[in-house]
């Protein structure tokens, strides 16, 4: 029988990650100012501005997640979408976060099937078991 659960947390890499941010801004800031004096055209440097920034929206902007006992919900800025237990079959767990897949052996399709779940060490220790029991014992 699985443990009953409800846990959520926030992850904001702009904010807990001050020094990659001040070097992702600083690289960003100088790529725009030579496109801008390169190709002296405004239009591409607003291009440019838009396209990066909706490119890295999840660096950005925060994601919140909520665990439960049928999944996980997921809400970002313009985005919202809940991942079922049944979906998945494997976790793998690491430094940032674990990763779900929808397979049972790794699979060059991982990457693109499989989602990324981004969390702080202390949310990771709490959830850790409730997650490998959700998916190890068959999403029962």
């Amino acid at each position: 029988m699985y443990n009953m659960m409800k846990q959520d947390w926030k992850v904001h890499p702009l904010i807990d990650n001050p020094l990659k941010s001040i070097v992702l801004i600083a690289v960003l800031f100088i790529i725009g100012f030579f496109t801008h004096h390169i190709f002296v055209a405004g239009l591409y440097l607003i291009l440019y501005i838009l396209f990066f920034f909706f490119a890295f929206m999840q660096y950005w902007m925060p994601t919140v997640y909520f665990i439960d006992d049928e999944g996980i919900k997921i809400k970002r800025v313009f985005l919202r979408f809940s991942i079922k237990w049944t979906n998945y079959k494997r976790v793998e767990f690491n430094d940032a976060g674990f990763f779900l897949s929808p397979y049972k052996n790794r699979n060059w399709l991982d990457r693109t099937r499989g989602i990324m779940i981004f969390c702080p060490p202390d949310i990771q220790k709490k959830v850790r078991s409730f997650v490998m029991e959700k998916i190890e014992n068959g999403n029962e």
